[in-house]
């Protein structure tokens, strides 16, 4: 169970870099449209957040995996 979720978890940072460099080349590219730049901001807000959440997780489980080795 272990190695998927291991899996799982870099097929989404693999994905979150994806995202960054499409929201990137998007914007330099977006046109006068403000529902095309209102989206953007929307899609680039929820990158961040995935990526706080991933952090945040990482240190978590990187904490409880040193609490278990000093017992």
């Amino acid at each position: 169970m272990q190695l998927n979720f291991s899996k799982d978890l870099e097929s989404i940072k693999d994905n979150r870099s994806f995202v960054k460099s499409f929201l990137k080349d998007a914007e330099r590219q977006s046109s006068k449209r403000e529902s095309v730049h209102h989206t953007l901001k929307k899609l680039k807000a929820a990158a961040y957040d995935l990526e706080d959440m991933l952090l945040l997780f990482e240190s978590l489980t990187t904490a409880k995996a040193s609490a278990k080795l000093k017992r």
